[in-house]
């Protein structure tokens, strides 16, 4: 086990909630010993700095993960800076920048259905494309841009990583660069977080990714030539803790403005309110912002009912990762682990214990 620890203001409150967060690593560290995870990293930390760091297994504090989904939200950040540089209105049809994509139905699709999973665009034909070999980007964009209709936009929301694909390419018309290039001018080079990339370096960091099947990948090869913008993203603990005081200090980290607050409150609030998400299991309230999940009663398969507040918000990954921001708490909360398809509950065990830590 690998670990730093620091109290990062004098007051009586930090301190009680250092001393108070052993819980926290505790689940993470028996889900390690027991097997359940392959390696993690856990990281916590408050608007004025990292409180502690550890890691289990084999790996290392500065270890860089396969963090899937948490891509969404710093992509959506990226996005973002083009409303706010009036290149395009959250609530534009997504044909004003790609023509094509209004046939088949779609002509109603807006850049708001997209970022709240509310388009009806059919994910599964881009799902399997993702991981077809060998990976073809211009395919896995034209099936993205090509995908039926399952249901009117915004009356349902269901779940999507095709519309990230869509986006990626309405980032293109609007500024003429690849997504990846405005990621890195507009995100990751102002908030320093050096070791976020879609294609990892050979340096020995970065982590494999664990199949269900027990066989692993030793880099991720699979998404290299895809930078999938949904989910093909890498990054440490660190890189991730920088990102998240950025939201929790209301779109600034350090003195340094990322986000203007109108565009962080756009970004942080419900909504999908009112909008029902059906599954096999039933039909259940949804609950996101914009890249962003928030905890609402009776949500299938979110951190709700649990010690989330409702202002609070984050996102998970497939890889069993979690970033979660709860800013009455003052907490920054980063979990890393490594197992594609994990269904686990070590994630938001340790996420409930570090927040009543941080709100005693």
């Amino acid at each position: 086990m690998a670990s730093e620890l620091y109290e990062s203001r004098p007051e009586g409150r930090m301190a009680n909630s250092l001393n108070g967060l052993g819980p926290a690593f505790d689940v993470v560290r028996r889900g390690v010993a027991d097997g359940v995870l392959p390696t993690s990293v856990l990281a916590i930390a408050s608007q004025r700095g990292l409180i502690a760091i550890e890691a289990y297994g084999a790996t290392s504090i500065g270890a860089r993960y396969l963090i899937a989904s948490i891509t969404k939200p710093i992509f959506v950040a990226s996005l973002l800076k083009l409303v706010e540089r009036g290149l395009v209105l959250i609530n534009d049809p997504v044909a004003r920048f790609i023509p094509s994509f209004g046939e088949g139905g779609r002509a109603r699709v807006t850049l708001w259905h997209l970022l709240t999973h509310t388009s009806g665009l059919d994910d599964g034909p881009t799902m399997a494309r993702l991981f077809a070999t060998p990976a073809d980007p211009d395919a896995l964009r034209a099936t993205a841009l090509n995908s039926p209709l399952l249901f009117a936009p915004g009356t349902q929301y269901a779940y999507c990583n095709a519309s990230y694909i869509v986006m990626a390419e309405i980032i293109r018309a609007a500024t003429g660069i690849d997504h990846d290039a405005h990621l890195e001018g507009t995100i990751l080079r102002p908030l320093s977080m050096v070791d976020t990339t879609y294609v990892p370096p050979e340096d020995g960091r970065t982590q494999p990714v664990h199949r269900p099947d027990g066989t692993s990948d030793a880099g991720g090869s699979t998404l290299h030539g895809l930078k999938f913008p949904a989910g093909g993203l890498w990054s440490t603990a660190a890189d991730l803790i920088c990102f998240g005081q950025m939201l929790l200090g209301g779109g600034e980290r350090e003195g340094v403005r990322i986000l203007s607050r109108a565009a962080h409150r756009v970004m942080t609030q419900l909504h999908t309110e009112g909008i029902p998400t059906n599954n096999a299991d039933g039909t259940f309230a949804s609950g996101y912002g914009l890249g962003l999940a928030k905890a609402v009663a009776h949500r299938w398969q979110a951190p709700s009912a649990e010690l989330t507040s409702a202002d609070g918000y984050g996102h998970g990954g497939a890889t069993g990762t979690l970033l979660w921001v709860e800013p009455e708490a003052d907490l920054v909360f980063v979990f890393l682990t490594n197992r594609l398809g994990l269904d686990s509950p070590q994630a938001r065990l340790a996420l409930n214990a570090a927040i009543a830590a941080m709100t005693a």
